[in-house]
């Protein structure tokens, strides 16, 4: 899958809700391939490269993304990135997004109790995945990149 991208560096609890009123992520990456008649998918992913826990808030980094049609030139700002899939722990989160971490860490716990599944070397990566287009429902996907152990 093809992603078009903006970096955000600070606390991950800092990151606006996709398309809200502070949002200036996905808003903007929406408004760039709109411009461009670049096709989309309503889609907000968040792909999260660094352990919160071990990362200080000032450098955490995370890439905003939604899905595109096909690869296109970016800007300095606005990359276009390859997401070659893998095996997740995915786990669905449904509530305030202040409660999202809790998510998190019960997908994180599950690995490490895991016989058949391990947390890869850092960075290990996650994400969030949610609709652009809402139902009513506050809910997003919460997915931890795993690797089978030997």
């Amino acid at each position: 899958m093809t992603l078009l991208s903006i970096r955000n560096v600070g606390g991950y609890g800092k990151i606006p809700e996709a398309l809200s009123e502070s949002d200036r992520l996905w808003s903007h990456l929406v408004e760039w391939a709109e411009d461009r008649k670049v096709r989309y998918q309503s889609i907000a992913l968040c792909i999260f490269y660094d352990n919160p826990w071990l990362t200080p808030e000032s450098a955490q980094q995370a890439d905003a993304c939604i899905p595109i049609a096909n690869p296109v030139k970016g800007t300095r700002s606005v990359r276009c990135i390859p997401f070659e899939g893998g095996e997740f722990a995915v786990i669905e989160h449904m509530g305030p997004p202040s409660t999202r971490w809790q998510a998190f860490r019960k997908v994180a716990d599950t690995v490490h109790a895991s016989e058949l599944y391990a947390v890869p070397p850092e960075p290990a990566g996650a994400m969030s995945i949610k609709p652009l287009t809402g139902d009513g429902m506050n809910r997003i996907e919460v997915c931890l990149k795993v690797v089978r152990k030997r």
